[in-house]
């Protein structure tokens, strides 16, 4: 019989929210795979902007060959993007009446041909505004330095408002996640009948569940498949940050179709194998049993209230430790094993 019952309880609950926490994980990454919301916030953004010159940006080749044919694009990089907008510019210097001042196709373009394409362009008022603004920060520049042309000037002007957009709707799509988050946590809790409340009781009551829970948790605090689940959550987390900016995330998140039908089966198994684990440990699912007891303990009428109020506050305790995230328990986790070890032998014969 264990000397500390009350840490073992206690590892044993941070071990099931950390398993909760990645069955919620899975159900998000499922979800946000298949509603593409990434790249409809993405396209939402372009087609406000630019409005009837969204579709010309969007086709651009630089942009439709990362994805697939009618389909939104996940990623974008900003040098492309940066050239796909500034060649609507050029494309409008081409248009123009030939003059003693248009550049030849060997002449480099000078600010004031930029300047006066601008104009030319079918961009709202507000972008071209915007533009005309970063034509005289390349004005201003290239009398600083002429490491660069004046074309190349404005196309870095573009690439920084681009990713200072990126990093704006990174952080709408980061607040849209967390009622997500909030959402698949109450379905996850409501589906397996997971109240907190009911599950200390239990293995208060239960040394031998209690135990067993307690040794997976603290092995599972040093199992390297848990620390490369976690690794990989947070890996995904970062790239979320920048994955409109940086040349490494189009590889994890601009998904084909075979991608989407291995992450689809890799989730699925993750979920099966995460509540085929919590079976083992603790009793999860429907009917609730504790219901014909609070009957029988409190009669008809109080029986009802007394097992509302303590179901509601059991599954609201659950649902909110999910929030918190796989990463956050699996780091709880640790420190309590760290713990556990670090006791002596001759405290826990007391």
């Amino acid at each position: 019989m264990t000397s500390f019952p009350i840490l073992d309880l206690v590892a044993g609950l941070i071990f099931i929210y950390f398993l909760l926490a990645l069955i919620n994980n899975s159900c998000i990454e499922l979800y946000s795979t298949f509603i593409q919301l990434r790249a409809k916030m993405l396209e939402e953004w372009i087609r406000t902007t630019f409005a009837e010159t969204a579709h010309a940006i969007l086709d651009n080749i630089l942009l439709s060959g990362l994805t697939a044919k009618g389909k939104s694009t996940h990623y974008m990089n900003g040098k492309n993007f940066a050239k796909a907008v500034a060649e609507q510019v050029y494309t409008a210097i081409q248009k123009e009446p030939a003059t003693a001042t248009t550049p030849s196709p060997a002449k480099p373009l000078g600010v004031s041909d930029i300047d006066g394409a601008i104009a030319s362009t079918s961009f709202p008022e507000p972008v071209k505004k915007l533009l005309r603004n970063f034509v005289m920060k390349t004005h201003i520049q290239q009398k600083i330095t002429d490491k660069m042309n004046d074309a190349e000037h404005f196309e870095e002007q573009i690439e920084q408002w681009f990713n200072g957009i990126m990093e704006r709707l990174s952080g709408r799509y980061k607040r849209k996640t967390v009622w997500y988050t909030f959402f698949f946590a109450t379905i996850t809790t409501l589906a397996l009948n997971i109240d907190s409340l009911q599950l200390a009781n239990f293995l208060y009551n239960n040394p031998e569940a209690r135990q067993k829970l307690a040794g997976a948790a603290y092995s599972a605090a040093q199992d390297t498949t848990y620390i490369n689940k976690v690794n990989d959550i947070q890996q995904r987390a970062k790239a979320l940050a920048k994955d409109t900016s940086s040349s490494d995330s189009v590889k994890q998140l601009a998904l084909s179709l075979n991608r989407v039908v291995n992450e689809v089966k890799k989730e699925k198994t993750n979920m099966e194998t995460t509540v085929a684990t919590l079976n083992m440990y603790i009793p999860i699912g429907w009917p609730d049993k504790s219901f014909d007891l609070s009957i029988k303990n409190h009669g008809p009428c109080w029986g009802v209230v007394w097992f509302g109020l303590k179901k509601i506050g059991g599954l609201l305790m659950t649902i909110l430790a999910i929030c918190l995230g796989a990463p956050f328990w699996f780091d709880v986790l640790g420190k309590v094993a760290n713990l556990r070890s670090s006791l002596k032998p001759e405290d826990k014969k007391k």
